[in-house]
C-alpha cells in the first residue's frame, strides 16, 4: 500500500498562492505532479493548476489502458486546449510516473521542479532544475540554493508555446520515501525534512525554513508509517 502527502505553504511575498501538486494511485500505475507558477507572468497560477489537472484528466480517461506512451501526447494536446486562454503565463512543471507492474519511474519535466529520495531526513536530488546557475557552471547544491539567478529559468512551460519536457528515467528505491517539491523548498540549503513524514510534522517543518518567501509545495511518497530511517 502506497500513500501520498501533500504540504504547502504560500509564500510571505506572494499575493496569492501559484503551486499545484496533485497524485494518483492507480492498480497499474501511479502519477504523481508538482507545478510552480511564474511571479512575474500574469495568471501563472492558473494556467499551471489548469494544465496540470486537465493533464491528469487526460491520463487517467485511459482507465486501465493508461500507459507511460501515453504521456507526451497528453502533454500536447492539454497544451494546445488552454493556451489562447494564456498568452504571457508560463511556470514549472514535474510530472513522474510509476509502472507498478516494472517499478520503472519515468520522469517528464520543464523548469525547477525537482524529485528525490528520502533517507534519514536527507534528500538526495534525481533531477537537475532548468534554472541559471546550472547553465552557468554551479557544481554543488549550495550554488544552485544561493545563487542570486537561482529564478531565472532556462526552459520552461509557456502559454505561448510548447517546448518538449525532459524525459529521465529514475532509479528511485520506491521502498523508501519520494519527495517531488517546488523551488521554493529545495532553495532552502540543505534541504532536509523531519524525521516523522506526516502532514502535522511537514507543515511545521516548512514554517520553520529560513526563507518563505516563495511559495513551498512538497508532495511525499512512501508506505504507511515509513519515514525514510535506516535500520541500525
Amino acid at each position: 500500500m502506497i500513500e501520498g502527502i501533500i504540504t504547502s505553504l504560500k509564500g510571505s511575498l506572494r499575493d496569492s498562492y501559484q503551486d499545484y501538486a496533485n497524485f494518483h494511485i492507480g492498480e497499474n500505475a501511479e502519477i504523481w505532479i508538482v507545478a510552480d507558477g511564474a511571479t512575474n507572468a500574469k495568471d501563472s497560477g492558473e494556467f499551471i493548476s489548469l494544465f496540470c489537472a486537465s493533464l491528469l484528466g487526460s491520463l487517467l480517461s485511459w482507465g486501465d489502458r493508461l500507459a507511460v506512451k501515453h504521456v507526451p501526447d497528453a502533454i500536447n494536446m492539454t497544451h494546445e486546449k488552454i493556451k489562447r486562454r494564456f498568452i504571457c503565463a508560463k511556470g514549472s512543471f514535474l510530472l513522474l510516473f510509476i509502472d507498478k507492474k516494472t517499478d520503472v519511474q519515468h520522469c517528464f519535466y520543464l523548469g525547477d521542479c525537482r524529485v528525490g529520495q528520502v533517507m534519514d531526513g536527507a534528500i538526495t536530488w534525481h533531477t537537475q532544475p532548468h534554472s541559471l546557475p546550472l547553465a552557468l557552471g554551479a557544481l554543488d547544491e549550495q550554488q544552485l540554493c544561493l545563487h542570486p539567478q537561482r529564478h531565472v529559468v532556462f526552459r520552461q512551460l509557456t502559454a505561448r508555446r510548447l517546448e518538449k519536457p525532459d524525459y529521465r528515467q529514475l532509479s528511485l528505491d520506491l521502498s523508501l520515501p519520494v519527495v517531488l517539491a517546488t523551488d521554493g523548498f529545495w532553495c532552502n540549503h540543505p534541504a532536509e525534512l523531519p524525521d516523522e513524514l506526516s502532514s502535522e510534522a511537514l507543515s511545521t517543518h516548512l514554517n520553520g525554513q529560513k526563507n518563505t518567501s516563495d511559495d513551498m509545495t512538497i508532495v511525499i511518497r512512501r508506505h504507511p508509517n515509513d519515514n525514510g530511517a535506516t535500520l541500525s
